[in-house]
């Protein structure tokens, strides 16, 4: 499940806007509360 959440992730960086990078991110995290990759992606975005 974290692979999907990490393509999604990647696509919206690429494709998308800052705001729906946050928003999938903020689902993955919630999705995959132990994926460490996933938590520092949505910090380093916010950041």
């Amino acid at each position: 499940k974290k692979s999907i959440w990490l393509r999604a992730a990647y696509f919206e960086k690429n494709h998308g806007t800052r705001e729906s990078l946050e928003a999938v991110l903020q689902r993955a995290v919630a999705h995959c509360p132990k994926a460490e990759v996933l938590w520092l992606m949505g910090a380093k975005s916010k950041w």
